[in-house]
């Protein structure tokens, strides 16, 4: 059920996953939307996907997903 919600509240969210080198560590990131950055961090064990349900109001609010 889960899987089919996310796969409806993403389906017409435009976000890449890039996988730029920091200090010599490849972090993954997710960039959506457009305008000033807004930084997400996740605490430990999680990832970017803890985010999943704020991305979408983030983004339709012209704040672009980053590092996560």
């Amino acid at each position: 059920m889960e899987q089919q919600y996310d796969e409806i509240l993403y389906a017409d969210l435009e976000a890449q996953h890039v996988y730029p080198k920091v200090n010599g560590q490849r972090i993954h990131c997710v960039v959506a939307g457009k305008g000033q950055p807004v930084l997400l961090i996740p605490g430990w064990p999680q990832t970017w996907y803890t985010w999943r349900y704020v991305l979408r109001a983030l983004a339709d609010a012209g704040f672009p997903g980053d590092r996560g």
